[in-house]
Parts: structure tokens; C-alpha cells; sequence
């Protein structure tokens, strides 16, 4: 969703993902696609905004491509962050602003969203849809935790 969005805003927009993954990412509007498991990451490209939804290593590789005084907003939280040795040295080197982000329930913006649905600028990816039982939370629970689910997961009553 968020590179769809950002393409909606009209962001140049690159991201990072494996191999097997790369039409699908381009298909949703990346621009550029860096590969992570084909080696280090490389692009000739330095960015000046980086959205971190991963951390860890990843989250230390990419920061190597970021330009001096960018910004940074993860949605890994202090306490969650797990970060390679030389993220920090990293992020006061290069002047970077990092921010830690948390959604929240917007009306105004879950309005824009919508809007832009209606639009067909952003198309929502529905994953797989469960039923809204003790069972089709349990399923749909145990299916997010596998960290592979691409798009949304939705429960329904019926």
C-alpha cells in the first residue's frame, strides 16, 4: 500500500525486496527495484526519505543508501528495534532524522484513501478473506505470522 500511495503523491518511489518478489513490487508502481538477495544492495540512486517497515539488517543496509540530512520513519519501535552495531554511527554520520511512526485511525486521511480508491489510483490487494469466527481469527492470525503475506488479510461476518 505504501508504495502505491506514494506513487499517488507523485513520489519517485524505490524499494527493496527479494527476487521472486520484483514484478510484483514494480507492478504495484515502484520505479526502481533493489534485490536483496542477490548480493549487497546497489543502486547508484541516493534517497532522501526511506519508510523502514523491517529493521534489523535490512533496515543498516539500507540506510547506506541514504543521502546526508535525509529522513528516516520506521515503524519499528525503540523497543522492538533490532539494528546492526553500526546504525546509530550511521544515522549521526549522515545528519539523518529518524522518526518513529505509528498508525492510528485518521478520519481525514482514511477519507483521502478512499478517495483515492475511488479514483483507482491505489487498488487495495485483498490477500485471503476468513471468516470472522474464533477459527478465521486463529487462521488469519497464524497466516500473518508467517511474514510472507502480500496485501491484506480481511475477516468477514456473515
Amino acid at each position: 500500500m505504501a508504495i502505491q500511495l506514494a506513487k499517488a503523491l507523485g513520489a519517485y518511489v524505490a524499494t527493496t525486496t527479494s527476487s521472486k518478489n520484483s514484478d510484483y513490487v514494480r507492478e504495484l508502481g515502484a520505479d526502481e527495484v533493489i534485490v536483496y538477495d542477490q548480493g549487497p544492495l546497489h543502486t547508484s540512486t541516493k534517497f532522501s526519505f526511506m519508510l523502514d517497515t523491517l529493521g534489523g539488517e535490512a533496515y543498516g543496509d539500507a540506510l547506506k543508501l541514504m543521502k546526508r540530512q535525509g529522513r528516516v520513519a520506521t515503524i519499528i519501535s525503540e523497543r522492538d528495534a533490532k539494528k546492526p552495531l553500526f546504525a546509530d554511527a550511521v544515522e549521526k554520520e549522515q545528519e539523518l532524522d529518524v522518526t518513529f511512526v505509528f498508525t492510528r485511525p485518521d478520519g481525514v486521511n482514511l477519507n483521502h484513501i478512499r478517495a483515492l480508491v475511488e479514483a483507482k489510483k491505489v487498488k487495495p490487494i485483498l490477500t485471503k478473506v476468513y471468516p470472522l469466527t474464533l477459527e478465521g481469527v486463529r487462521d488469519a492470525h497464524l497466516f500473518s505470522q508467517t511474514g510472507r503475506v502480500r496485501g491484506k488479510i480481511v475477516l468477514v461476518h456473515s
